[in-house]
């Protein structure tokens, strides 16, 4: 289950706020909005003092000081600090401001020994101060007059009265005990629910007794309260429910008099969940810290407002040959030459700006360990509809780089030679070409049969050396060609392949064309492919008793596939990565005519287009040729 623990923060019965340290309001509770009479889209990401200044029109008022200091407190003692109560109205939207008193813990939040956020919690006691006011206000009146006294007693029945109303009512879990005896002295309606027992069962017993806690845990606590004179706030203790299910409490205490006598009141709220899901939180992060070291490339988080370096996995170390103290809390410009920073920073900015992820398929870098060529996405974090870190992740294309800068090298020198070679071939084959032709005309006669055949088998052989020099040239220039890409009516095309193999001789093939796709290529080389492709298809199932060719394509996701399948010989798949190599061929000149050269320049051409080819076949049964184009 995925918990949702924005939603879950938000919802809390509590008050709170999450500040930065700069004091800025990042996030804020449910609850805190209805009780300060502010939205949240209104307050969060403002100054906590611009939200809530003091009440101009009290001379008197020191709330903002009194919790600036409170708040300079937790920054310079890295611990929590309690303030006592304290008056600070809150503003009304009209503009007016409300008289309010509240009670207030700010902690602070660590990540790795570095203040990130302080929590601010508030309890409003208004109506308690209020009512205390009012009572202290008829305590005076009542000392004056002795009339006065029994209006006094009988409005300070009242107030107990309201008291005990306001304190049965209220949602949070509330008892009284004594302090000599620990013996309970009134509870609640929550602390009922919470604690599921009935409160006739349980005045005027211990907590012990009605084992709600144990020895140990009643010392424990008792010594912590005795340590701040009985008032604590917001300390976290264990006690069990009725059916014996220990729960997280976090409780807050003042000293009270009930007929005279010293008393705690406590207030306590189940934090047991929260203690869950922040369990479940931390073993998640755990889980991601161990993905994010273990995987094998770099990432990095940076913030978004300066671009220094918060976070690096141990690859990326590695890949940079920078430690990550060394590296964390500078930009680009502290660990790069000036103008690989302008480029990462220009490509860090466009992702910042657009909100959206940015591909870059190869960028240089220098590192400790030599200038690598590195892959990178850049992910925006977005929170509330503003970039608050941007996330890399890179992988080390530096030997991939090279070998493709190889292939393209040996490529260029292969192509090279092969033009030379054959051109240079060219002259002594014409020369063998010519004086076999010679011979023939002015000695035939002189000849025997073994002679005429010696001389037929020179001439067959050099015409198909002129045939291989050829394909051999074609081969070269269409790895040097530039494709013009335009509209390809395939059928169109098809027909036309077929009807210039016709002319070339007498075939019976039964040629079955079916659905083709239009598509955008250069008309000219996909003319080679298909006549390479069907010719093929006629060739090799020529010894067939009923030869036939099918041509098809159909769309598969974003390409077109084409084939071109033959009832012929067919071939054995173990050797089907033979098929497109130079000079490779599965049957020999004696059984089919051909240089082996064909099926490599339809690779290349497809290739050139962006493309895949691929065959399937069985021997005697014939064989299928693929090949794909993408939808542009």
């Amino acid at each position: 289950m995925k918990i949702d623990f924005q939603n879950l923060f938000e919802s809390v019965p509590d008050l709170y706020l999450l500040l930065s340290p700069d004091l800025t309001i990042a996030e804020v509770s449910t609850a805190y909005l209805t009780a300060t009479l502010t939205k949240r889209e209104e307050i969060t990401g403002r100054k906590l003092f611009d939200v809530f200044p003091d009440n101009p029109g009290d001379p008197t008022a020191n709330g903002v000081s009194n919790l600036q200091a409170s708040l300079d407190t937790v920054k310079l003692t890295r611990a929590a600090h309690a303030m006592g109560i304290q008056k600070y109205d809150i503003p009304r939207p009209d503009g007016t401001f409300e008289e309010r008193f509240w009670k207030v813990l700010n902690s602070p939040v660590f990540n790795d020994g570095e203040l990130i956020l302080i929590v601010h919690k508030v309890e409003d006691v208004t109506e308690f101060e209020l009512l205390k006011k009012q009572a202290e206000a008829q305590q005076k009146r009542g000392n004056e007059l002795e009339a006065a006294e029994k209006i006094h007693l009988k409005n300070i029945k009242n107030q107990e009265n309201l008291f005990l109303k306001i304190f049965d009512l209220s949602p949070v879990s509330i008892h009284i005990t004594d302090v000599e005896s620990g013996k309970l002295l009134h509870v609640n309606k929550a602390f009922e629910n919470l604690f599921q027992f009935k409160s006739k069962d349980i005045i005027g017993k211990t907590t012990i007794e009605i084992k709600m806690t144990d020895e140990a845990r009643r010392a424990d606590t008792m010594r912590k309260m005795n340590e701040h004179g009985g008032k604590m706030a917001n300390l976290e203790i264990e006690l069990d429910v009725a059916n014996g299910t220990r729960k997280n409490m976090l409780m807050t205490s003042e000293v009270i008099e009930i007929n005279s006598r010293p008393s705690f009141m406590v207030a306590m709220v189940d934090i047991t969940q929260r203690r869950i899901m922040e369990d479940e939180l931390r073993k998640a992060n755990q889980f991601l810290d161990t993905i994010l070291e273990n995987i094998p490339n770099m990432v990095f988080v940076k913030d978004a407002t300066d671009l220094r370096f918060l976070r690096i996995n141990e690859a990326g170390e590695k890949m940079l040959g920078v430690g990550r103290d060394a590296l964390l809390g500078k930009n680009d410009y502290d660990l790069f030459p000036t103008d690989q920073a302008d480029f990462f920073t220009q490509k860090d900015q466009e992702v910042i700006i657009s909100k959206k992820l940015l591909e870059i398929d190869e960028e240089p870098i220098n590192t400790k360990n030599g200038e690598r060529w590195l892959h990178t996405r850049k992910i925006p974090v977005i929170e509330n509809g503003k970039p608050l870190y941007l996330v890399g992740i890179s992988d080390d294309i530096t030997a991939r780089k090279k070998q493709q800068d190889d292939i393209l090298q040996l490529n260029k020198e292969l192509e090279a030679f092969t033009y030379s070679v054959s051109h240079d071939l060219r002259a002594p084959l014409r020369a063998v070409s010519g004086y076999a032709q010679m011979l023939d005309e002015d000695y035939g006669k002189a000849l025997d049969a073994e002679g005429k055949r010696l001389l037929h088998t020179i001439s067959q052989n050099a015409e198909r050396m002129g045939q291989l020099i050829d394909n051999l040239l074609a081969f070269s220039r269409i790895g040097k060609k530039s494709l013009v890409v335009s509209d390809t009516d395939m059928k169109l095309l098809v027909n036309e392949t077929i009807a210039e193999l016709r002319k070339t001789g007498d075939w019976r093939t039964d040629i079955k064309i079916g659905e083709l796709h239009s598509i955008k290529s250069d008309h000219g080389l996909m003319y080679h492919v298909m006549a390479n492709l069907v010719g093929n298809g006629i060739k090799y199932s020529s010894k067939k008793e009923n030869p036939v060719v099918e041509i098809g394509s159909e769309q598969m996701g974003n390409e077109i596939i084409f084939s071109v399948k033959d009832n012929g010989a067919g071939f054995d798949m173990r050797y089907a990565n033979k098929l497109f190599g130079v000079f490779q061929r599965l049957h020999g000149p004696e059984e089919f005519d051909g240089t082996g050269v064909g099926l490599a320049i339809v690779q290349r051409i497809i290739s050139k287009h962006g493309g895949r080819v691929w065959a399937e076949g069985i021997p005697g049964e014939g064989a299928t040729f693929y090949f794909s184009i993408p939808i542009n």
